[in-house]
């Protein structure tokens, strides 16, 4: 890669803990970027709990800390962090609270992402995208066996729900049988 131009280093951020941040500062000003794989989810990452179904409201500066209004499954609460990371999409409330545009355009369809148990010849380790005229799917395999994440578009019939409201049923699955996938069981959608 340092042929081509590209530095890179790795860190295993799980041999150094606590959290070395000189190590990773050094690393980022070296390469000019970070970017971090992360398998660890839920409780064991990078001294973070990662949340799925945790909804942003509010997002405020503490002085020097900020302050964060979250809705979950378990009801409403409020963390204070150092930083807060904004990987809530389009219409982030993060981005939009820190004035933050979101220039581009935005796609005909819908999409949608899912973790799924599935057997199939398509369920094999590896990545997978099928596409056609008015459909397409890719299969990208997660850690443990028959476990694959899903992304594709959500059937046009269902275009017209409000995306809150949309499940796996509205998911079109012509592409999935095409592919011979055999979903047994949504985890996440």
């Amino acid at each position: 890669m340092e042929s081509e131009g590209i530095s890179a280093r790795v860190v295993d951020l799980h041999t150094i803990k606590p959290l070395d941040r000189d190590i990773i500062a050094r690393a980022a000003s070296e390469t000019r970027a970070i970017v971090v794989c992360e398998e660890h989810l839920v409780d064991s990452g990078l001294g973070v709990r990662v949340e799925r179904n945790v909804e942003v409201t509010h997002v405020e500066d503490a002085g020097g800390r900020v302050r964060v209004r979250m809705r979950g499954p378990d009801g409403d609460r409020t963390c204070e962090a150092r930083f807060v990371a904004g990987c809530d999409g389009a219409h982030s409330t993060v981005r939009e609270a820190l004035g933050v545009g979101f220039p581009g355009g935005t796609y005909e369809h819908t999409f949608y992402v899912a973790d799924v148990d599935a057997e199939g010849p398509a369920i094999d380790g590896q990545l997978h995208i099928c596409l056609d005229d008015n459909d397409f799917v890719g299969v990208f395999p997660l850690k443990r066996k028959g476990h694959v994440r899903l992304i594709g578009i959500v059937h046009p019939v269902s275009e017209g729900h409000d995306r809150k409201e949309l499940s796996w049923d509205d998911v079109s699955k012509q592409v999935l049988q095409r592919m011979r996938i055999e979903v047994r069981e949504v985890r996440w959608f």
